[in-house]
């Protein structure tokens, strides 16, 4: 389990609500996209002969890839989540949750790009 940051147990208890974004890089790290918000989403994992973790998130249609050089093309994206929350003054306590490389991308009939990843 990754930890928590210091003062985010003690920030649950006031106002706040749960924010999430993703970062896209390519294989080699260069940065793609930066800090996209995350529509919906979950992860998942399987606890087998190893841990593995599957992340599948819905991104606003400008992300849908219509090439393999788009941030959030399966040919090179990396994505790295991040989630937490926002609390009432608006600052956020955020931490990492996911990183892996994206295989499916698919546009759904709302609207919204939807995304299959695995971890590394």
């Amino acid at each position: 389990m990754l930890p928590t940051p210091p003062g985010y147990a003690a920030a649950l208890r006031g106002p706040h609500r749960r924010v999430s974004y993703i970062t896209a890089r390519d294989i080699d790290g260069n940065l793609l996209a930066a800090d996209v918000p995350v529509l919906a989403g979950s992860v998942r994992a399987s606890l087998t002969n190893r841990v593995t973790r599957t992340a599948d998130f819905a991104l606003p249609p400008e992300y849908y890839p219509s090439s393999p050089t788009d941030p959030f093309a399966p040919e090179q994206c990396v994505v790295h989540i991040r989630s937490g929350i926002a609390l009432g003054t608006n600052a956020e306590i955020t931490f990492p949750i996911f990183t892996g490389r994206a295989y499916a991308a698919t546009l759904t009939q709302d609207g919204q790009a939807k995304f299959r990843a695995d971890d590394l």
